[in-house]
């Protein structure tokens, strides 16, 4: 497993307003396999008050405010919410505030720069619901533009499939007047309240990994994210090993079998046999990293005399019936 030596930190300042002049400080860590990690965003929810934030790298700082009454609300400024839920599953929301009747434009990303889809429209001022649909990315990014002003999120897809195209369907306007004040980066906190802290980080496979801390925070505290990969184990059913061109999908030829040993090796699985997995059930054998057992039916004399030499050179067991 390679090293991780990127470190991401959360910053949250406690700001009361009514004691303004004290102040604490809860820094966030996080670790991967046993080495710090830069992880992707953390969501922070008062149990107390139901108030929700997500933040996202590099935006590391929140204000968790004490106020005890509403916002006075502010139509002066266009703004793009964080899409809710987030990270999500298949389906997710989000809300764009517009100042004055203007156009917006809409694009959503994928990581490497396609544009997957667009949407264009003369609306109305106020705040306009949206609802996305993911495909089989796993991160997506949205960009809002208007006449003056423009924002983005990142968006993440915990279950990395969905439909089979992203699409966004706009749900209206919320007939809201006015937008709300809430500064950047602020959240509404009571000094006791239970806080619910869930980091998200994403591995090199594209997996979403999360770890979750609970706490009520009276003063400056370090909190550290432990990341663990839940090691999975995966049978392969092979059939026919030939040296022609596969007649179906039943059928392998021995260079494409020997790839897939090479494979297997190089990203350090762990190979099991079927006679294994007693062992990690009682504990006697651990499963150190992603599991495969390679298993061979339909008893075809290709079996032995391609798939076992090849076997026996990478020092791999198999299973066949």
């Amino acid at each position: 497993m390679a090293k991780y030596n990127s470190l991401f930190t959360f910053f949250l300042f406690i700001a009361g307003v009514t004691c303004g002049y004290g102040q604490s400080k809860l820094v966030f860590t996080g670790t991967y396999q046993g080495n710090y990690h830069q992880f992707d965003s953390i969501l922070i929810e008062d149990t107390n008050t139901g108030s929700k934030i997500m933040k996202y790298y590099p935006d590391t700082i929140l204000k968790l405010l004490i106020t005890g009454t509403d916002e006075i609300p502010d139509a002066s400024e266009f703004s793009l919410s964080q899409n809710y839920p987030n990270p999500f599953q298949v389906n997710t929301n989000f809300n764009i505030y517009l100042p004055h009747d203007d156009r917006l434009t809409i694009a959503v990303f994928t990581l490497s720069g396609k544009v997957i889809l667009n949407f264009e429209r003369d609306l109305t001022s106020g705040l306009h619901s949206f609802t996305f649909s993911g495909s089989e990315e796993k991160v997506y990014l949205l960009s809002a533009k208007s006449s003056k002003y423009s924002a983005s999120i990142k968006m993440l897809n915990i279950q990395g499939t969905g439909n089979s195209a992203a699409a966004l369907e706009y749900n209206g306007n919320l007939s809201y007047a006015k937008s709300p004040k809430k500064g950047k980066g602020e959240f509404d906190f009571n000094t006791g309240d239970n806080l619910v802290m869930k980091g998200y980080m994403t591995d090199r496979a594209g997996s979403v990994i999360s770890d979750t801390i609970y706490d009520t925070p009276t003063e400056s505290t370090l909190y550290t994210f432990g990341f663990l990969k839940q090691n999975r184990i995966v049978i392969l059913m092979y059939h026919k090993i030939t040296d022609d061109a596969p007649l179906n999908e039943y059928e392998r030829t021995s260079v494409e079998f020997e790839n897939d040993l090479i494979y297997l090796r190089d990203h350090n699985y762990q190979i099991l046999s079927m006679d294994d997995l007693p062992l990690l059930r009682s504990g006697e054998l651990k499963l150190i990293s992603d599991g495969v057992i390679i298993t061979f039916d339909d008893g075809y004399e290709s079996n032995f005399t391609r798939a076992f030499p090849l076997l026996t050179t990478y020092n791999m067991p198999a299973t066949f019936s």
